[in-house]
């Protein structure tokens, strides 16, 4: 008897897990690689275009999901004198923060290729969260109050997501060891009576002797590990950053042209 096994669907990985970049570089990234995937579909060459996946930190900024409500922040981001950097975006879910210490994620994945099911893959990115926690000795869960992984009734990762003729954009925030604090400025996602952690968080309460030694680096091994072996993955590391469309034209006029009104 012959087990039929699907073969491994190619998956470029631009890591820039070592930088804190600008989240609007890391917006027009994204939006590149699905442009370029969307063009490979119609072409019909959807199976020679690879998946692609990127690993980074964002200096710091609040993002608002499309149809988040502003009364979720605690300050006025239209305020002159505002000191954060706000966007909104395209995803679902209320409003997060992204920063240095917290490990961000982006598959630009066609699921023509894996399964055509959004839920599906909203709850195959949760299981390479849990995956990645237990590797660091953390029991995580899904919680009803909303997407995202869960410790103790504390969320650890966010996700929001958008898809266009069913490829991935957006993605998902693990805390690895970030200053949480940046959350008190905000309802996290929407949800006032829970609250956020993080990795190194979580093992200094279990007493894990470990906790200190936890780096964005490391965490970003194991969640590439685990993206392979949950969608069936091979994965190969670009030696460039992602490419931009319209190079020659700068982050701040793109985000004039391309941003959404609060």
């Amino acid at each position: 008897h012959l087990s039929m096994t699907r073969a491994l669907r190619r998956c470029v990985v631009f890591d820039q897990r070592s930088a804190q970049v600008p989240y609007v570089r890391g917006w027009r990234w994204q939006k590149t690689l699905v442009q370029r995937a969307i063009e490979a579909q119609r072409q019909g060459e959807s199976h020679e275009h690879p998946d692609s996946f990127v690993l980074l930190q964002h200096a710091s900024v609040y993002t608002l999901g499309r149809g988040s409500t502003l009364e979720n922040l605690r300050f006025d981001p239209r305020a002159a004198t505002c000191p954060h950097a706000v966007h909104r975006v395209e995803r679902g879910g209320e409003v997060t923060w992204h920063g240095p210490g917290q490990l961000v994620g982006y598959p630009i994945l066609d699921l023509t290729c894996h399964r055509k099911d959004l839920h599906w893959y909203l709850r195959s990115m949760e299981d390479v969260i849990i995956g990645t926690l237990a590797d660091f000795r953390i029991t995580a869960e899904r919680d009803e109050a909303g997407t995202g992984v869960w410790v103790q009734g504390n969320k650890v990762a966010a996700m929001g997501l958008s898809a266009s003729r069913w490829i991935t954009m957006h993605g998902f925030a693990l805390n690895v060891h970030p200053d949480l604090s940046a959350f008190d400025h905000i309802v996290p996602c929407g949800i006032a009576h829970k609250g956020v952690t993080s990795i190194r968080q979580i093992l200094e309460a279990q007493g894990d002797p470990g906790a200190n030694d936890v780096t964005v680096h490391a965490v970003a091994d194991r969640i590439l590990r685990n993206m392979e072996s949950q969608f069936q993955l091979a994965i190969e590391i670009a030696n460039n950053s992602p490419p931009v469309d319209q190079e020659t034209v700068s982050d701040s006029d793109w985000l004039t042209k391309n941003q959404r009104k609060l």
